[in-house]
Formats: structure tokens, sequence, C-alpha cells
């Protein structure tokens, strides 16, 4: 009888009660969400409007060509693909003329006082570009050949003059599988899209791996020169689409794209550390809650369950708080299961989430710490 009122026992309840709170606002989202499947038409594709895809890169060679080569496969028929190269020092720049006259490469001048380096290479680039639409896409992306179709159609569909996707996850060291999934989970966990898209709401997310908006609603924004010093310019241009009354929409692009975002442990948390401290607009108060969320109810969970099934082994009296713990752990499992499903990675990578877990606090409190003496972060 003693069990019920153990505090491991009402612990767990707790983090049940949480997860099964995320679990809601998840579905609720993925019910709500558009969702950018492979476009398939046989009808007529004379008149359909120029598209310039624009791919800002620096210090590439890992991702450049696959990215290229993806999106030479397009089938949409009337494409212009501009490269710019901002000031690579390794093989980017060879890579990319590799391609010959099928693309449009140029270095980037020297980036200007007040522009952060990739706001600037895009704003160069676009000089280049004949498009009545844009496609902004970064060099660590893998495209489907109907990816650019299907956003298209869905654009002009929905009447939208800026579309944003969310990519599925690519990870193939080892850093990546264990930390990716799960960091790319929080940020729909903080940013679910029923919200984003809901009219009136001020929730403002963006992903600049794939942003696809329209001349005239670029303009109207102001573009990248509205944003010249944001870190992330994909939240600012969202922000000022919304502002600037701009129909713009966020919707799950995982059929259509994919995003190798960062290749090793310190490239993953100089990322993510400036991601959550601009996603967050430098507030402590912010960072310092995330990070406490995701060690109570992410990290702390599984030491919890250690601690029981010790105590369980020494007096199997004490049953309630190890068969309470088992069950909430299966909980939490069975919905990193499902994000790893949603987000198109293998399913076993759910044994790294207490791992992940502590690096999200560990790079939370980074930020927090940034914010709090306020350092700055830069593009690369």
């Amino acid at each position: 009888m003693n069990n019920l009122y153990s505090p491991f026992v009402w612990a767990f309840l707790v983090i049940a009660f949480v997860w099964i709170r995320r679990t809601f606002i998840t579905l609720r989202a993925l019910h709500l969400m558009p969702v950018i499947r492979p476009f398939r038409d046989t009808g007529s594709t004379s008149g359909l409007p120029l598209i310039s895809v624009i791919v800002p890169a620096r210090n590439e060679e890992n991702n450049i060509y696959d990215c290229i080569a993806s999106l030479l496969r397009q089938d949409y028929p009337n494409i212009e693909i501009i490269i710019a190269n901002d000031n690579s020092t390794d093989r980017t720049e060879d890579i990319i003329r590799s391609f010959g006259n099928r693309l449009t490469c140029f270095n980037v001048p020297p980036t200007p006082a007040g522009w952060t380096g990739k706001n600037y290479a895009i704003h160069a680039a676009l000089e280049k570009a004949s498009g009545e639409w844009f496609l902004f896409t970064d060099a660590d992306t893998r495209h489907e050949p109907s990816s650019l179709s299907a956003a298209f159609m869905h654009a002009v569909r929905h009447g939208l003059g800026f579309l944003t996707l969310t990519p599925r996850c690519l990870a193939e060291s080892l850093a990546e599988k264990m930390i990716q999934p799960t960091a790319m989970g929080y940020m729909g966990l903080w940013f679910p899209m029923d919200r984003i898209n809901a009219p009136g709401s001020t929730l403002t997310f963006g992903n600049g791996q794939y942003i696809f908006i329209k001349r005239s609603a670029y303009q109207a924004i102001g573009g990248h020169s509205a944003v010249r010093n944001e870190l992330l310019e994909d939240f600012a241009l969202m922000r000022n689409a919304k502002l600037n009354g701009v129909s713009a929409q966020c919707a799950l692009g995982v059929p259509v794209y994919g995003t190798r975002m960062y290749d090793s442990f310190s490239s993953i948390w100089r990322g993510w550390r400036r991601i959550c401290l601009h996603a967050f607009s430098r507030d402590w108060q912010s960072l310092l809650a995330r990070a406490g969320s995701i060690f109570a109810f992410s990290f702390l969970p599984f030491v919890l369950y250690g601690v029981v099934v010790w105590r369980y082994l020494r007096n199997p009296a004490d049953w309630l708080p190890f068969y309470v713990g088992t069950a909430v752990v299966t909980l939490v499992v069975i919905i990193c299961l499902a994000i790893c499903v949603i987000l198109k990675v293998k399913k076993r990578y759910v044994v790294h989430h207490p791992f992940a877990s502590l690096v999200m606090c560990l790079i939370l409190l980074d930020a927090l710490w940034m914010a709090m003496t306020g350092k700055e972060t830069a593009w690369r």
C-alpha cells in the first residue's frame, strides 16, 4: 500500500501526463498540417512560369554535388539554377563548375557591413535571377524529382505567396543519428504547424532549407535586404510575410526532400545553439524553460527508471514504482518511435533519445549563456 505514495510513482505519473500532452499537440498538428506529396500530372506543361532556384554555398564540398544533382533531376520544365559560392576555401567551387552550363555559378563579393553571409549571398544571387518564383534552398538538401512541381502546384492551388517546408532527416555519422531526430522533433513540438498556419497567429517559423516564394511577395516583404542582419532569416522572412499580408504557410515536406544539416558533433552543437538562441529571440527565460522541460521529461525519466529497477531487484515488494515506471518509459519510447517514422529515420535511433535529450538540454543552456552575456553567432 505504501507503494502508492512513493515519490517515484507520482513523478512517473507527471511525466506520463506531459508526454500525453505532447502527443496530443503533435497529433493535432499532424491532423491539420498540409503535406506536400510527389506531384504527378500528365497535362500540358506549356506556359508554366520560370522558377529560379537559389543555393548559397560556403565550404560545402561534402554536400553540394548531391544537392545540385537532385535539383537537375527536377521534372518541372522551366527552371534556372543559380549557385552562390560564398568565398569557399575548399573544393566547393570546383564541384559546382564541374556541372558546366547546366547552371549559373558566381562568386559572392565580400559581405558588406550589416549583412550576414547567407543573406547577402542570396541577395547577390537574385540580381541574376529572372524567375517569377524563387526557391531558396540550402546546399545540404536532397530533392525528389517532383519536389519543385509539388511545391509550385500546392502554392498555386492554395493561393500562397510564401511556402516553407520541413524536411525528412538524413543522418550518416553517429552523432547525427544520435541527436538530429530528437532535435528536429523538439522543433516540431515548440513550433506546431497548426498554430503557425492559423489565421491571425503571431507564432512564426520558417525553414531556410526550403523557402518557395513568389517574386511579387518577396518584393512586398522587402526581400533579404529587410532581414540583412538576421541569423535566422527564415523566421524573419515568415514574420515579414505575415506582417505584410502575404498568404504564407508552413507545410510538411518530408515526402519531397530531405536534409543533412550537420556532419559532426561540433557542427551539431554550434548549429542548434544558433537556431535555439535566435528562435527564442535570445530570451533567457524561454531558453531556460525549454532546457528544464527537456531535462525533466526526456532525460530524467530514464534515470529514475534505472533507480526503480535497481530497487525492485533488491526488494520485489517495491513493485508499483517499477511497473508504473516501465509503463511510462514504454510510452515515451513509443512516442519517440512515431517521431522517427514521421521524420523517415531508422527506428533504432530511438535508443539514443536519453543521450540526445541531455545534449539538447546542454545546447539550450549554452545558448542561454550566450543570451545573457551578449555573445554573437555566425552563419558559418
